[in-house]
């Protein structure tokens, strides 16, 4: 994801975000979400994974989700990622909102 599309509020990706952080916030929004889509109870804590990373809100950090990455490096191993989608040693993307 182009992190720059954060910063238009009403960006698909800038909504997405929004709704599902809320949601993870008040962890028991998002367990009713999956609880509704799935028909069971979730036995352990939810997680948030967005555009290929888990979102910690606790740690304020965005973690790439490794097997995602291995596959990634073997299939687009020729492939130049974009500035705005690498992720920089604190977890953030290297867009900002000017």
């Amino acid at each position: 994801m182009e992190s720059e599309r954060l910063c238009y509020e009403n960006s698909e990706d800038a909504v997405s975000y929004n709704v599902f952080t809320e949601m993870l916030a008040h962890s028991v929004s998002l367990k009713k979400l999956l609880k509704h889509i799935t028909k069971e109870e979730p036995r352990n804590a939810v997680e948030l994974y967005l555009w290929g990373g888990n979102i910690d809100l606790e740690h304020n950090e965005f973690v790439p989700y490794k097997p995602l990455m291995d596959v990634r490096k073997h299939l687009e191993h020729d492939i130049k990622m974009l500035a705005t989608k690498l992720v920089d040693r604190y977890g953030t993307h290297g867009g900002n909102c000017e």
